[in-house]
C-alpha cells in the first residue's frame, strides 16, 4: 500500500473523492494544451471517470487519485496505481498541475519527491504520455523519464511508456 502523505514535503495530500469533481473540472480547465492532445475536452463525466477507471486487473483499493492541495485549494492531481502492469511498478496515471502554478519548478519538486518515495517501494515507476504532447515529452524526459520503445494506441492518440531510470540514492 503506497504511503501517499509521504509524496510532498511541502503541499497536503489526500484522495480526491467525488465531491472534489468540480475542483478538478477547474484545475483540468487550466490545462487546455493538455486536452488539445488528450481528448474530450473535460466534464465532471470525465472527471469521474478519470477518478474511477481502472487498468485491467487491478482493483479500487490500487488506485490513488489524489490532490496536492496548497492551503485549501487543488494545485495538482497524481492518479498513481500500484502493482500495474506488474507487482512490481508504480504507474502514473496522471500527473497534472494547475496552470497558475506552472514554470516555477513545482512540478518537477512535486515529481522528485513523489518519485522518490516510490522507488523505496517499487522497483519500477512507469508512466504514459501522450506521442504529440512534446511538452509532456520535455517535462517527462526532465523527471528522468525513458521512453520503453512500447507504444499504445487509443481511438484518438498513440502513448510512448516510460520508465524513470535512475539510481535510488539520487533521488531526492
Amino acid at each position: 500500500m503506497i504511503d501517499f502523505q509521504s509524496l510532498s514535503k511541502n503541499y497536503e495530500i489526500r484522495l480526491l473523492i467525488e465531491s472534489d469533481s468540480q475542483d478538478v473540472l477547474q484545475l483540468y480547465n487550466t490545462n487546455p494544451y493538455y486536452f488539445k492532445h488528450c481528448p474530450p475536452v473535460p466534464t465532471l463525466a470525465s472527471v469521474h471517470m478519470d477518478m474511477t477507471k481502472l487498468p485491467p486487473n487491478i482493483k479500487p483499493k490500487n488506485k490513488y487519485f489524489l490532490g496536492y492541495f496548497d492551503k485549501a485549494k487543488l494545485i495538482a492531481v497524481l492518479d498513481l496505481v500500484e502493482g500495474y502492469p506488474d507487482l512490481h511498478t508504480a504507474f502514473i496515471g496522471l500527473f497534472m498541475l494547475d496552470r497558475e502554478y506552472q514554470s516555477r519548478g513545482i512540478g518537477s519538486r512535486l515529481m522528485k519527491e513523489a518519485v522518490f518515495q516510490l522507488v523505496q517501494s517499487f522497483d519500477r515507476v512507469r508512466l504514459g504520455y501522450v506521442a504529440t504532447n512534446e511538452v509532456a515529452a520535455n517535462f517527462w524526459t526532465k523527471q528522468g523519464f525513458v521512453p520503453t520503445g512500447e507504444t499504445s494506441k487509443t481511438d484518438c492518440y498513440e502513448i510512448i511508456l516510460a520508465d524513470f531510470l535512475g539510481d535510488k540514492k539520487d533521488k531526492q
